[in-house]
């Protein structure tokens, strides 16, 4: 129960917040819910009437007073308080006298102010459907909520699903023993046990107060009637086996379940994260502060700033898997990183932004939210913790230093009508880019979920990444040639840096180890020697295909030995006869030097590689770009 207590604070310390103009500056009242509304109604101080507007759909979701059951409502029969719909409001229908002894009792209660009983009045006088239409409005066009305006003379706050008093008004006519006594005098025995809120023991606090007979809905968006706590099915196994009644499984207090839920919905809208359909990730305090999704990549908290990727990076059409023999580059913009260290530092510096001062300890809390049945049933909490921020802040930089590698993603150019354009940076794919990279782009939103799912404690705790999803973002990256050529680099680099974050004691570097002699990463040097090898030649024949070494990459992965003599006698010659002989002598003594650091039979050794040699090949042709890049300097400077 501890995630109730804290989510309870959490409304304590933000209810009194600024609205702000989104409206999104607070959590919403308890006892009260957000429901989208198609006519707005404009009274007077003593109820006459004096417009009715059609909402325009921007301005359609209003905060009104609920009970808990009409907040639940389904297909059955339950009247809001104030903001109803047409079948409620008007009429002479069961519904609409529901709804008129609600309003009556509060109307007539020390709970209400002159806005209540003048709307009130005016549902009295039974011309709310006549003045509809003769303001242009169908009535068969008034499918959602109505809502109320009520102008008095001095009073600043005419709408009354803005008015603070009001809100109060609601809640403490509410808690108050005259809604108690309305309930008695218009329900049966039955109904009324549905609606009475007994007072017992407070599972969450081991105080004694009014327990809540249901708890709120439209927790991940507005459109989820999943509950998190429901107790409600008696034909079932919900408590049933374990309980007599669904009192003994759950207790929870009316006050404190609407608390939690209204903060929880507020945070997930104001900083969540949703993953597919039905997965919902959120990190608070107890303040409320703003914190950056626990799924973001390093692109999310460290973009670069709009405009600044650089302009001679190839554009969306080109193929971007082509490292060497290009144009340099020019200056790298702000917020592109070159060195791990310089990555590091920078991460490091966001995140002590977020969490603030470790001197000063705070609880920061993470939540999971799975619906089974997207947008209805149940909904369970599949991860909660509850950390120190120093914590919080150790995991966060273990997981982005250990999972850094090279980074390209797409940036929006922030003129419309402006081209995407590809940054290459250091940095660490999300959980949903791995798996994207594990099983392709349009991977089913449900496998996406299951992904992040699995990931979330790896970031937490620093566990490894679940095996087979290392082997299926190896197996993808070993395939390129299946990958469309605009997401080559992107595939590749979240392999490696998933293959470097589990192997993370070998050390890997973010650079070319010229030094290290692992079988593995030696056959992804040669096999990217091979690729600048052909690239060259074709570049100078000005010819545009595949190379063998991409066109033979999974091969290679599966056997290395027997695939790259075959590429280096069978196939390589006919590419020698384009290049120059200087170039033909430099790339030949970047094989035989790659190949005299080969230990013992490592070199015929054809069992499959790991996903090592992925590293190999791609810091080999960064190595490449690089040299290239220097090369271009010097001749300038020259």
């Amino acid at each position: 129960m501890s995630w109730i207590t804290e989510l309870s604070k959490v409304y304590d310390n933000t209810i009194r917040n600024d609205v702000g103009e989104d409206g999104n500056g607070r959590p919403i009242p308890m006892f009260h819910t957000a429901n989208n509304a198609s006519v707005t109604i404009l009274l007077d101080e003593s109820g006459s009437f004096i417009k009715a507007d059609s909402v325009d759909k921007k301005d359609r979701v209003t905060i009104m007073p609920c009970t808990e059951s009409c907040a639940a409502r389904t297909s059955g029969a339950d009247a809001y308080p104030l903001c109803d719909k047409l079948e409620y409001v008007a009429g002479n229908s069961a519904k609409h006298d529901m709804y008129l002894a609600l309003l009556r009792a509060w109307s007539e209660s020390e709970f209400a102010g002159e806005k209540i009983k003048a709307v009130y009045k005016y549902i009295l006088s039974g011309t709310l459907e006549q003045d509809l239409q003769d303001c242009g409005i169908k009535l068969e066009d008034v499918k959602d909520f109505i809502r109320w305006e009520v102008q008095i003379p001095g009073d600043a706050h005419p709408h009354l699903w803005k008015d603070e008093s009001v809100q109060k008004c609601w809640i403490d006519f509410y808690n108050s023993p005259l809604f108690e006594e309305y309930v008695r005098a218009n329900f049966s025995a039955k109904d009324q046990q549905k609606r009475i809120r007994t007072t017992s023991l407070n599972y969450v606090d081991g105080t004694h107060a009014k327990i809540a007979a249901y708890h709120p809905a439209k927790i991940r968006n507005a459109g989820s009637s999943a509950k998190i706590i429901s107790s409600n099915d008696t034909s079932n196994f919900t408590f049933r086996g374990r309980f007599l009644t669904d009192s003994e499984a759950c207790q929870i207090s009316s006050e404190a379940t609407q608390k939690a839920h209204s903060a929880l919905r507020w945070l997930i809208k104001k900083q969540g994260v949703a993953v597919g359909d039905g997965l919902s990730v959120v990190v608070w305090n107890q303040a409320g502060d703003d914190f950056p999704p626990l799924t973001a990549g390093s692109s999310d908290l460290l973009p670069v700033k709009s405009g600044t990727a650089d302009e001679n990076q190839k554009d969306e059409d080109d193929v971007l898997f082509d490292f060497g023999f290009d144009e340099p580059e020019k200056e790298e913009p702000q917020g592109i990183y070159s060195t791990s260290s310089e990555f590091a530092s920078a991460m490091n510096k966001r995140l002590l932004g977020y969490y603030g001062d470790i001197s000063k300890p705070q609880n920061i809390m993470v939540m999971a939210i799975k619906e089974a049945t997207p947008g209805q049933g149940r909904a369970s909490i599949i991860l909660y913790r509850e950390l120190q921020n120093s914590d919080m802040l150790k995991a966060l930089e273990s997981w982005h230093n250990r999972l850094s590698w090279y980074l390209s993603y797409w940036e929006k150019k922030s003129e419309k009508g402006g081209k995407s354009k590809i940054v290459h940076t250091i940095g660490t794919p999300s959980p949903k880019t791995i798996a994207e990279c594990a099983y392709g782009e349009r991977v089913k939103a449900n496998l996406v979920e299951k992904t992040v799912q699995r990931i979330l404690p790896c970031i937490l705790d620093g566990g490894v990444i679940p095996s087979d999803l290392e082997t299926q973002c190896v197996r993808s990256a070993s395939n390129l040639l299946a990958v469309e050529s605009y997401r080559r680099d992107i595939v590749l680099e979240t392999a490696c840096a998933v293959y470097k974050y589990n192997h993370h004691k070998e050390d890997f570097k973010l650079a070319l180890e010229e030094n290290r002699t692992s079988r593995d990463y030696l056959f992804g040097r040669l096999l990217a020697v091979e690729q600048q090898y052909e690239n060259a030649a074709l570049r100078k024949a000005g010819q545009e295909r595949e190379t063998n070494a991409v066109r033979y990459m999974q091969q290679f992965s599966m056997h290395p030995s027997k695939t790259w003599l075959m590429l280096y006698k069978d196939k390589l010659p006919a590419y020698r006869r384009h290049l120059e002989p200087r170039f033909v002598n430099w790339f030949e003594k970047q094989i035989q030097d790659i190949s005299a650091l080969f230990k013992d039979d490592d070199y015929m050794n054809d069992k499959p590689l790991s996903g090592e040699f992925l590293l190999g090949y791609q810091c080999q042709l960064k190595a490449f770009r690089k040299n290239t890049d220097d090369s271009s300097e010097e001749n300038t400077e020259e």
